[in-house]
């Protein structure tokens, strides 16, 4: 009895033994990447060194090689940090295009260094490249410097608030972390400076490995904020007039069709005083489709201005935002002329454009 007491126990044992460590690998990998970090931040590159490591053999992400990499990079040697680049750029499928071109260009300036016989390369440790991402601590400082930098523009702090955003933006050009990108896209965008904020959303879209519930909610706040085309605001003028000019039209057509049958009964008629009446009512007639005519045309005339300024300014913009105009370009012009119709005149409009 006791020997069976004694396998259950050391059974148990095992177990615990085994499950152990399978429950704090999720765990330690991540609390040896903040620690990394934070040596990294104060320039212990050989301890960041040992814990990105100890990260990567927990949890093998391609970020540990690259932070690896970074590390021995600061410290000057550059073949351990081409080798982990290599790495890197081998077992991470998403890139920030970026950190692509400086990495390749780094390693690429190693190898030229080797050909030439020059031995190992001591990079400059004040060299710019990007450093590791934020750890939650940092990224949390980045989120209250922002709600920062709204509280003081808003309150008329314009110095303060401007030095906030430039301290942001000189991180960001250290650190490339698209959260920080998203930040100061959303602090311009709470006051309401568009064009900055739009180049920023647009700049964190285009990084494929951003989160992707802040990547919807950039694409929404840019469709909000890109200005609707120049010319669209012509459009509404050209509908309001376009459609009293329409009826217009079409009334003159109606009274020129009521002119015309009324003549064919002035005409069939013998009664002096009938024919009279007839006269006096197409004469009304008469008068009333010219005026509806002129009128409608007139209206359509103006629509049809509006439309063709909303067109050369939709153009322009396009023009704009893609390649320059060419200086031989025909020019536009509008044209109208008079033409004849039952009971009026009508009003055509041409132009080349």
């Amino acid at each position: 009895m006791k020997r069976v007491l004694c396998w259950l126990i050391l059974l148990v044992s095992a177990v615990l033994l085994q499950a152990h460590p399978a429950l704090c690998e999720e765990e330690s990998a991540a609390i040896y990447e903040e620690e990394g970090a934070r040596l990294f931040l104060s320039k212990s590159y050989e301890g960041a060194i040992k814990q990105f490591s100890h990260a990567y053999r927990l949890d093998p992400k391609p970020q540990y090689l690259f932070n690896i990499g970074q590390s021995y990079r600061k410290l000057g040697l550059a073949a351990e940090a081409s080798e982990y680049y290599q790495r890197y750029l081998h077992d991470e499928q998403k890139i920030d295009p970026t950190i692509y071109a400086d990495l390749t260009t780094y390693i690429d300036q190693y190898y030229a260094s080797q050909e030439k016989g020059s031995g190992r390369p001591k990079i400059s440790a004040e060299a710019p490249e990007p450093a590791p991402m934020l750890a939650a601590e940092e990224a949390a400082d980045a989120e209250e410097l922002i709600a920062q930098y709204v509280r003081d523009f808003r309150a008329g702090n314009q110095a303060v608030a401007n030095e906030i955003m430039d301290q942001m933006k000189q991180v960001l050009a250290l650190r490339r972390d698209p959260i920080l990108m998203y930040h100061i896209a959303s602090g311009f965008d709470q006051v309401r400076k568009r064009k900055e904020a739009l180049e920023y959303y647009r700049r964190f879209v285009a990084i494929e490995t951003a989160d992707p519930r802040l990547r919807r909610r950039a694409f929404e706040r840019i469709a909000l904020l890109t200005p609707a085309p120049p010319g669209q605001k012509y459009l509404w003028p050209s509908l309001a007039l376009a459609i009293p000019g329409l009826a217009g039209v079409l009334t003159g057509v109606g009274l020129a069709v009521q002119s015309g049958d009324n003549f064919n009964q002035f005409v069939a008629e013998s009664d002096e005083q009938k024919k009279r009446a007839l006269r006096d009512k197409g004469t009304g007639l008469s008068v009333g489709s010219t005026a509806s005519y002129a009128a409608g045309g007139a209206l359509l005339a103006g629509a049809g201005v509006f439309a063709i300024v909303a067109l050369k300014k939709g153009i322009r913009q396009t023009s704009e935002e893609g390649r320059k105009e060419p200086a031989t370009a025909p020019k536009r012009t509008l044209t109208g002329s008079l033409a004849p119709l039952p009971g009026g005149l009508g009003l055509s409009i041409g132009g080349n454009y």
